[in-house]
This record gives structure tokens, C-alpha cells and sequence, in this order.
């Protein structure tokens, strides 16, 4: 059995090795979401990520694989409540 969102890791991998992002020395970038006040979710969005050139490889893995920690593509993931961590009904996300 594959994990979810392992194709889309590889392509985000394969992006970082040729580009830095500009999130690549940020520690908000990896924290627990509920770390994060919204209106610097809201900036983060509108002026990093906005224009990172790996956006589209950081939101494909971020929507895939939903993780629970950091920031993909100015977006967080919440828990789905009431399922499993594998099971999967479609996109939940903050912006």
C-alpha cells in the first residue's frame, strides 16, 4: 500500500533540490497551525508563498497529504474529525 501523498512528496522533493524557496529559513513554516495567529497565516500566504516559485508542488502534496504540522502553500490542515488519518472525504483546509 502506497501513503497518500507519496508521489506528490516526490515532486515536491525533486523541486526543492533545483529551487530554495523563500520559506526555506522561516521556523513559521513549520509549526503546529494553532501556533500561528490567522492574520500572519493571511500575510504569509499573500507574500511568501504567493510568489514561490514551488507553490503548485507544495499545494499538490499539501491537499494530498494533508499534513498536520506547517504551512504548504499558505495553507494548513486540520485533523478530519471522525476518521482515521488514511480515510479521506476530499479538501478541509484553512486559508
Amino acid at each position: 500500500m502506497r501513503s497518500r501523498g507519496a508521489a506528490e512528496y516526490r515532486a515536491l522533493s525533486y523541486a526543492l533540490d533545483h529551487v530554495t524557496p523563500p520559506c526555506s529559513d522561516d521556523p513559521r513554516f513549520i509549526l503546529d497551525p494553532r501556533e500561528i495567529a490567522p492574520d500572519e497565516l493571511n500575510h504569509i500566504g499573500a507574500t511568501i508563498c504567493r510568489r514561490c516559485p514551488i507553490k503548485p508542488a507544495c499545494r499538490a502534496y499539501g491537499d494530498t497529504a494533508r499534513p498536520l504540522a506547517g504551512i504548504w502553500a499558505g495553507k494548513t490542515y486540520k485533523p478530519m474529525q471522525g476518521r482515521t488519518r488514511g480515510e479521506t472525504t476530499g479538501p478541509r483546509a484553512t486559508s
